[in-house]
């Protein structure tokens, strides 16, 4: 049963990349290039517009893209970073990424190489993330938990978090057969097949979503998160990211969010272009992207970040 799911799967998922792809979108402002496979690096030509201690170069944002999303979609978000002298690491989740713990991990190790190499190693950096792209950096997070003393540094240097449509782990099957299934009947199908599967391999499978869902969470590091969700969002879940947020207002940690009524599962920026970026640029301006020597991030004042600063701009 188990190996008739995979096969079935990968065989939709075959059909369906096919059907996406399309050209690329050229901007002006940004030279790119492939770091390895489904990790594109996008260098911004203009001056960064905040302040960075001296030898850092420009923070880095580690876009985290959400299932099926290609290079070009990707690129629009990366043009509000790069605009203002941000350089972007985008990366595309596989599907069998999230389906497969061990193919997560490894992808999050070589996410880990490519951040501790000579061009990205002193700068601060911004996770992006999209939909199942929050469990990717849940499962870095948990990495970093594993192995504190090698991972330090690196997690140090995280300044900021922004989620768009964070999928919690109850919602992963749901989510993937929405996007996968053309019609209600291959949806249902494909549903049903993820959750045979989910339950087949609840110990090598579902119980890594857990952790990685309760390291996303817990935010132990207490990094300032922006949230950007939808009530109108069938995937990702928007009473549980107000349960998260109102978890990290009563524990101080700083969290900024927006909410809409009426746009789908990671279509906010695409329906209110001038309120998403709006938003992004006041999260980006309160964060502390100034490193020194010993990777300790601050501001250059300390009212910058207050200790709770959970503005909502619904």
């Amino acid at each position: 049963m188990a190996l008739f799911t995979l096969r079935v799967f990968n065989q939709i998922l075959s059909t369906r990349s096919k059907l996406l792809l399309c050209r690329p979108t050229l901007v002006s402002f940004i030279s790119g290039y492939k770091v390895d496979t489904n990790i594109e690096f996008k260098k911004s030509k203009v001056p960064l517009a905040f302040h960075t201690a001296q030898g850092s170069g420009p923070p880095l944002v580690l876009m985290l893209g959400w299932m099926f999303a290609r290079s070009h979609h990707l690129t629009k978000y990366s043009n509000i970073y790069c605009s203002k002298g941000f350089d972007v690491l985008q990366i595309i989740v596989n599907p069998l990424q999230v389906l497969v713990p061990s193919r997560a991990q490894g992808f999050v190790e070589k996410i880990f190489g490519i951040l501790e190499k000579e061009d990205y190693i002193n700068k601060p950096i911004i996770v992006h993330g999209f939909s199942v792209g929050g469990y990717i950096y849940g499962e870095m997070l948990v990495k970093m938990d594993k192995e504190p003393k090698k991972l330090a540094a690196l997690g140090k240097r995280i300044v900021g978090q922004v989620f768009d449509s964070p999928v919690d782990k109850d919602r992963v099957a749901y989510g993937m057969s929405v996007n996968i299934g053309k019609n209600y009947f291959s949806q249902r199908l494909i549903f049903h097949l993820l959750n045979q599967y989910l339950k087949i391999f609840k110990k090598s499978v579902s119980d890594h979503f857990s952790k990685a869902n309760q390291a996303f969470i817990q935010n132990a590091r207490r990094i300032p998160t922006l949230l950007l969700y939808s009530y109108k969002d069938s995937i990702a879940n928007p009473e549980v990211i107000e349960s998260t947020i109102s978890l990290w207002e009563n524990d101080g940690i700083p969290v900024l969010y927006k909410s809409w009524n009426d746009t789908k599962h990671v279509s906010h920026l695409q329906k209110y272009p001038e309120e998403y970026i709006e938003i992004l640029l006041t999260f980006l301006d309160r964060l502390p992207l100034i490193c020194d020597s010993n990777d300790n991030c601050k501001t250059d004042e300390a009212d910058d970040i207050p200790a709770r600063s959970s503005t909502s701009l619904h």
